[in-house]
């Protein structure tokens, strides 16, 4: 959600002062928080709280009494600080501008998995407009940047169904699919190019002359800030438009860490909470349906709202994950080598990389450290030297699920939230792929359970179909499989 937040922060000085171009300071000093971010907290709060009607309408009026300043459309500040509970009929742009809490109950591992369509998330979507907004428009306008947020994070993740090949190395692909199912589902015209939109675009606060305008700003981008830039670039409603285009580009691209840490910067402390409580469960995890979905049909914790962590494999190189932290398949000393070990150093900035892991020097067997992530997406590398396989009989079983244990404990340690592993020492090392899967299932459960106030997404990257199979064989095969979304 923090893109929405982004977007808004950035856009607030230019609302009434519209500018043409995309070349602008992406913070001033005068930057401030509107409606916008009060309403996408609200939101995330009424998701963490349930989900609810109940929860989406208490959240709105408590927030937006908190403040009451913040930029409220009249009838929308009316309904605020009445007693009424009752939607009326507005087709305003703040049902998407505030949705994008929602997009991330949407689960992917899910739609992989079975073809279907997130209902949890998507059903949330609608009601989070419904509260206020149920004009038919008002709902459309929320359910397609819903739409495009969960897209955005399905190809743009390296999601696909077990007969597909994941799309996420070809960004084009993934936002002309984005383009067409919005097109589709939603009858939005976005064939117009933002050079077409620009010169005549003016102030609009709907759903329908602000959400295509939005969109069609993210599928022109190269990266998070990018995308914002293009939205500003527009005029018309600046703060709401670039809301929605970072939500959106937040999912396909991330965001880099200094645009976070200054937006954060512009927050008082009870939004500031509601972001530290929203980021610290994986926001996909605060769906019931994702706490309620062990083979008995009962809750895997007391607490139905508790974030739970999870396990999936996915065909994808480990290098283009969006999770916290990655781990190298390291040898002791350190050294850049080829295979998963080479595309790290490769992508992290080979001389930066080797840098740092020469200052640290050796790494025992079994054991992991961890440096900067550098110009990866990941923000960690966690450097984990697994056995060579000698039979089983020098103590490999348990030094390849110390190696996975002492990842894991560093990442917590580094407080991250979600993990990519390799399949550590079944390349050149030799260990047998069947036991190699066996002893990192093995290891991550050990690390849930030691741990369940800590949930952790914890994601396997491979390459190769055999091995992926393999893989999601064992998986449900295993005590794992309780935690698995992606097998």
């Amino acid at each position: 959600m923090l893109g929405a937040i982004i977007g808004d922060i950035v856009g607030s000085v230019y609302e009434w002062h519209n500018i043409k171009t995309k070349d602008f300071p992406l913070f001033r000093d005068d930057c401030f928080f509107t409606d916008d971010t009060v309403m996408t907290c609200a939101v995330a709060e009424a998701v963490m709280n349930g989900g609810e009607r109940d929860d989406f309408i208490d959240a709105m009026k408590k927030y937006g009494r908190m403040y009451p300043n913040a930029g409220y459309g009249g009838r929308f500040g009316k309904w605020l600080f009445s007693n009424d509970r009752e939607p009326y009929n507005s087709f305003g742009n703040g049902s998407a501008m505030r949705v994008s809490p929602c997009a991330w109950m949407m689960d992917c591992g899910f739609a992989a998995r079975t073809g279907m369509w997130p209902s949890a998330g998507s059903e949330r979507a609608s009601l989070s407009a419904e509260v206020t907004h149920n004009h038919p428009e008002g709902i459309k306008g929320a359910m397609a940047t819903a739409s495009a947020i969960f897209l955005c994070r399905y190809y743009f993740g390296g999601y696909c169904m077990d007969y597909e090949m994941p799309i996420n190395n070809d960004p084009a692909e993934c936002k002309k699919r984005i383009k067409n199912f919005i097109e589709n589902e939603y009858g939005y015209d976005l064939s117009k190019t933002l050079d077409e939109i620009r010169p005549s675009y003016s102030f609009n606060e709907t759903c329908q002359g602000t959400v295509p305008q939005a969109i069609i700003a993210f599928l022109e981008s190269t990266n998070f800030e990018d995308a914002i830039r293009n939205a500003i670039s527009l005029g018309g409603d600046s703060d709401t438009l670039a809301a929605i285009t970072g939500s959106i580009a937040e999912a396909a691209y991330g965001i880099p860490k200094w645009i976070k840490e200054k937006a954060i910067s512009y927050l008082d402390e009870p939004l500031k909470a509601v972001v530290r409580r929203w980021e610290k469960g994986y926001p996909a995890n605060w769906s019931k349906q994702d706490v309620t979905d062990s083979d008995d049909g009962n809750e895997s914790t007391p607490d139905s709202k508790r974030a739970k962590s999870t396990i999936e494999i996915r065909k994808i190189g480990i290098t283009y994950l969006d999770t916290d932290a990655i781990v190298n398949a390291a040898n002791s000393e350190l050294e850049p080598g080829g295979g998963v070990c080479g595309a790290i150093f490769k992508a992290a900035g080979y001389y930066k990389l080797k840098k740092a892991c020469d200052e640290i020097g050796h790494c025992d067997t079994g054991n992991a450290v961890i440096t900067p992530g550098f110009d990866l997406e990941a923000k960690y590398v966690i450097h984990a030297v697994g056995p060579i396989w000698y039979g089983g009989t020098r103590g490999e079983l348990e030094k390849l699920k110390s190696a996975y244990k002492k990842s894991l404990t560093l990442a917590l340690e580094n407080n991250c939230r979600s993990i990519g592993f390799p399949l550590i020492s079944s390349g050149i090392y030799g260990y047998p792929e069947k036991y190699a899967w066996r002893e990192a299932f093995s290891a991550c459960v050990d690390f849930i359970s030691e741990h369940p106030e800590f949930p952790m997404r914890i994601i396997f990257a491979v390459i190769k179909d055999d091995v992926l199979l393999r893989g999601k064989e064992e998986l449900k095969n295993s005590e794992a499989n309780v935690y698995s979304i992606g097998g």
